[in-house]
């Protein structure tokens, strides 16, 4: 089974902030080196933290925010509310955050040697490090970062979690488990840190292993609603149904705003057979923003369970949202083969023989793949100049084109489908 691994470094930009500062998710590629120490071509997507302080301008920082995203100018608060130093700060960290770190180099070196705030100052020294990293120096990043780290200052926290990114990113593993460990016997509760450790175990353990730990640090009475998380699906893929609500149900009541976990919860629900529970699940997932493929095949398929029994008064209207259901998950990836067969059923059910048709000939590998000579994506009769049409493939993926065809070639459905 497949434990979400990258999840858990992801977690790391997820957790609480530090007491006075905020942090911002910041991603970029960092060349692996090999045993001899030169660049060994391939590059590890890398990601970082960058962090803020909350008391810019003694005021909601979140308009300073939205001033950084790409394509704002000006930040939005009004000229004068920021001190000098604070809106030379807040350049540099909206030039990192638009790619041109040259240009935060020029704002955070007229900071150098002023007298700063502790969190502003904290902040700097982190951000500062991630231009050393960008520039090709990981090492004199890392040491910034751990002397910031082992200081206990108010930026501790983000410093930690770049070195904890970097040494993941160069597969110094054993030095990842070291800093986790740090971590953990300063704040042996700490969620980014458990997480973390529970992502090392699955990678070069046996599954016994992080499993074991998944389920202490779930059963503890402080346990971090991430790791509940974690092991609840971790549950819910063994078929321990009850098991797995009950962290589900723990791990939610704290972070009810997770919604793939609400997902999870609705899956489980669903093989249970409490269909409305699942139901009301799939609306918290909705409202937590999970929007995932799955999510509107398993809506789909609770409204088909539920509500379109011929004597129901409300088929008709739960078939049209299922089907609407299916249409906007199907169009994030085509090779759901489940979802595809759901639609041409309802379409059916919803006297449109005319779409089942469409969709049955424009999808027609997961109706008829047997019946077909097509090469696999990746072949070498799969060319821009023939194009699609060439190779009997007679579907236009449209804006999902690329990410669709990437998909089909790793899945390879074609050869997949003639060993049913």
């Amino acid at each position: 089974m497949r434990f979400p691994a990258a999840l858990a470094f992801a977690l790391l930009a997820a957790t609480a902030a530090s007491a006075g500062i905020d942090w911002l998710e910041f991603e970029s590629a960092l060349p692996v080196r090999g045993a001899d120490g030169n660049a060994s071509g391939r590059a590890a997507a890398v990601m970082w933290v960058a962090g803020f302080p909350d008391t810019l301008s003694r005021t909601d920082t979140r308009a300073i925010l939205a001033s950084i995203a790409p394509g704002k100018g000006q930040t939005l608060l009004p000229r004068g509310r920021l001190t000098p130093q604070e809106e030379s700060f807040v350049i540099g960290l909206r030039a990192l955050m638009n790619g041109t770190p040259q240009r935060a180099l020029q704002a955070w070196a007229a900071l150098r040697g002023a007298a700063l705030p502790p969190e502003l100052a904290g902040c700097l020294r982190v951000n500062v490090g991630l231009l050393r990293a960008l520039a090709g120096d990981p090492t004199g990043a890392e040491a910034l970062w751990r002397q910031e780290w082992r200081s206990g200052g108010p930026a501790a926290e983000g410093a930690w979690r770049n070195v904890l990114a970097l040494r993941t990113a160069q597969g110094r593993w054993r030095a990842a488990d070291s800093a986790i460990a740090a971590r953990l016997a300063e704040r042996p509760h700490d969620r980014a840190a458990l997480v973390a450790k529970a992502a090392l175990l699955w990678r070069f353990r046996p599954e016994p292993d992080w499993a074991a730990f998944l389920k202490a640090r779930s059963e503890e009475d402080s346990a971090a609603p991430e790791i509940q998380l974690l092991y609840a699906e971790y549950l819910l893929k063994k078929k321990k149904l009850d098991e797995a609500i009950n962290f589900f149900d723990q791990a939610l009541e704290k972070k009810p705003g997770a919604g793939r976990g609400w997902y999870l919860l609705a899956e489980a629900q669903y093989k249970q057979g409490y269909l409305y529970f699942a139901l009301d699940c799939l609306q918290n997932a909705e409202r937590g923003g999970y929007a995932e493929p799955d999510f509107y095949e398993l809506y789909a398929r609770v409204l088909h369970a539920c509500c379109t029994g011929d004597e129901d008064p409300r088929a008709v209207k739960a078939r049209a949202a299922a089907q609407e259901m299916l249409e906007k998950g199907l169009a994030k990836d085509l090779h759901r083969r489940s979802a595809a067969q759901l639609l041409y059923t309802l379409y059916a059910q919803n006297s449109k023989p005319d779409a089942a048709q469409t969709l049955e000939r424009n999808l027609w590998f997961h109706f008829d793949a047997l019946s077909r000579d097509v090469p696999p994506l990746g072949d070498t009769s799969w060319s821009s100049e023939r194009g699609f049409d060439a190779v009997g493939l007679r579907v236009n993926p449209g804006v999902y084109g690329l990410n669709w065809t990437l998909g089909m070639r790793d899945r390879d459905v074609y050869r997949e489908a003639r060993k049913l």
